[in-house]
């Protein structure tokens, strides 16, 4: 007996001594350090949680479709400091323009600047895509060569639509001021692949005033010819778009464009430019 009360006192004082066994268990059953893991482990899951929410708010935002044009003037707004830079020269004129030139719902930008002694455009191509991204589209522009003069209020469309494709082509003119006594000019065709603008040269006009002799009066030398070298009087040379589309089954029609200067344009908050294109653009 008094062996059996030395044992049972021994186990007493094991229970309530930190060298023989664990810590008290707290209401929940788990022992401290125990508990402190398992609250460390569920904030660290809180906080993954946390974290897994908001990028699959920002992949959903980014990867959702945009095929409402509002929504897609709105990224074009957003995305104003990607297609905006300073040009270095020509840049007497430096204007925005907004169209869906392939008609598939998608709105196409167009960025042009133009000016100096020659009379130099420059342009840059956007479309919206449905993930709500501005993507830069390629040219068919070689680098050093004259760019067609975009800034226009309308352009003439030429339009032939079969069962399979509809092509169309827009008629855009370059004026090249090689000196103050001679010009270049160029009626071209612009035409939208998948992700390529491309420009066609159709026909071409040399302009070259010649100074008279012994204060006589001077005379300007004009030459004009197809894509092909072939020599045209000069109103076939005015007329050579409507001409050659036309004898194909083309038909003809305008595209009204509305011109915005860039400057003005950055001057306006994220919410006031995204006011004004919707405006504009209705």
């Amino acid at each position: 007996m008094k062996n059996r009360k030395i044992m049972i006192a021994g186990m007493l004082i094991c229970a309530i001594t930190a060298g023989c066994g664990t810590a008290l268990p707290h209401a929940d059953g788990m022992g401290e350090t125990e508990r402190e893991t398992k609250e460390a482990q569920l904030n660290s899951s809180d906080e993954t949680e946390k974290i897994q929410s908001i990028a699959q708010a920002e992949e959903q935002t980014e990867n959702s479709d945009v095929e409402d044009a509002d929504d897609q003037l709105a990224v074009i707004a957003r995305t104003r400091n990607q297609w905006v830079n300073d040009p270095d020269y020509a840049d007497e004129m430096y204007q925005f323009a907004i169209a869906d030139l392939d008609h598939d719902g998608r709105l196409e930008l167009i960025v042009s600047n133009c000016g100096g002694t020659g009379i130099y455009t420059y342009s840059r191509f956007y479309r919206v895509e449905e993930n709500g991204t501005l993507k830069e589209l390629k040219t068919s522009f070689v680098e050093g060569d004259s760019q067609p003069d975009l800034i226009a209020d309308e352009l003439t469309v030429y339009r032939k639509e079969t069962k399979e494709t509809l092509q169309e082509y827009y008629i855009v003119y370059d004026d090249l001021r090689v000196s103050p006594a001679e010009h270049l000019y160029a009626t071209d065709a612009m035409s939208v692949l998948e992700d390529e603008i491309k420009v066609e040269t159709l026909a071409t006009m040399s302009w070259l005033y010649v100074a008279g002799n012994s204060g006589d009066e001077g005379e300007a030398q004009i030459v004009c010819k197809d894509a092909d070298g072939n020599p045209l009087t000069e109103e076939a040379y005015q007329q050579y778009a409507q001409t050659y589309f036309k004898k194909q089954g083309y038909t003809e029609d305008t595209l009204l464009l509305r011109w915005t200067d860039i400057g003005e344009f950055m001057e306006k908050t994220q919410e006031g430019a995204e006011a004004f294109l919707k405006k504009t653009y209705e």
